[in-house]
């Protein structure tokens, strides 16, 4: 005699499960993209970031050295009868005398170097050098061009003045020196003292003489202001004003802050 049992039970899923797995793989997947797209963007946006932070780095490293190592030399071209200082800066460009080292030749050694600093329109923040010549300073024809940044189109520049104290015995001497900015520094910037001396030996009239004393002087700081447009974006970027105190100009105890 044959006995037949009772049918095995056999578990599995339902259609509706299965839909629901696939829902919630799909939702955790499209998750987990969006997470890992994010920050792909992110890291790619920070990237992006700190390359622009190591260029505006250097560019600012860069204008100290050259602009803070200025010297103050004369120098007389052959049409021209009087030395003049070799320092003449403008509101957009820059050109002056340092000790800094050259960038196109640094292997060259270069006790002084001539350096000029301006945008050219289409091409960017430009350092033009040159070997020192007392005759031939600041020629256009001379020189070779540096691209310190492509990215910038405006550069300004400030310079920092201050008179110096007024001379012992002075009516003046105890006045308060307050310091200016001024929107260009040029070979003709100078500071002229006038003393008068009287001699005589009290029977008679008493005779004057007049002396001048002429002195050619480098601003205290200059002040550089620089516009850049963002490579990713197009957008304009004004940095932070970068002020530059001269080596050569330092005086101690005095602030160059903009009030």
């Amino acid at each position: 005699m044959i006995i037949v049992g009772k049918a095995g039970t056999q578990s599995g899923f339902t259609l509706m499960e299965i839909l629901v797995a696939v829902m919630v793989a799909s939702m955790l997947g499209v998750g987990v993209a969006a997470g890992l797209s994010a920050a792909l963007r992110a890291w790619e946006s920070g990237e992006k970031n700190l390359e622009l932070f190591q260029t505006k780095r250097i560019v600012c490293d860069r204008l100290i050295t050259e602009i803070g190592n200025a010297v103050n030399v004369k120098g007389r071209k052959e049409d021209e009868e009087k030395y003049k200082m070799i320092f003449d800066g403008d509101t957009d460009t820059l050109a002056f005398l340092t000790t800094a080292q050259a960038l196109i030749s640094p292997g060259i050694p270069m006790a002084l170097k001539e350096s000029h600093i301006f945008v050219e329109p289409g091409m960017g923040l430009v350092i033009r050098e040159a070997m020192f010549s007392s005759s031939e300073f600041f020629d256009t024809g001379r020189g070779e061009d540096y691209l310190l940044d492509p990215d910038v189109v405006d550069i300004k520049f400030a310079y920092y003045y201050i008179p110096r104290p007024s001379r012992a015995g002075s009516d003046q001497e105890d006045e308060d020196i307050e310091g200016e900015w001024l929107d260009a520094w040029g070979p003709e910037h100078i500071e002229i003292y006038e003393t008068t001396e009287e001699s005589g030996d009290g029977e008679g009239e008493a005779s004057r003489t007049k002396q001048q004393e002429i002195t050619m002087r480098l601003p205290l700081a200059v002040e550089v202001s620089i516009t850049s447009l963002n490579p990713s974006t197009g957008q304009s970027v004004i940095w932070q004003p970068l002020i530059i105190p001269l080596k050569e100009a330092r005086v101690l105890g005095v602030s160059v802050r903009r009030r």
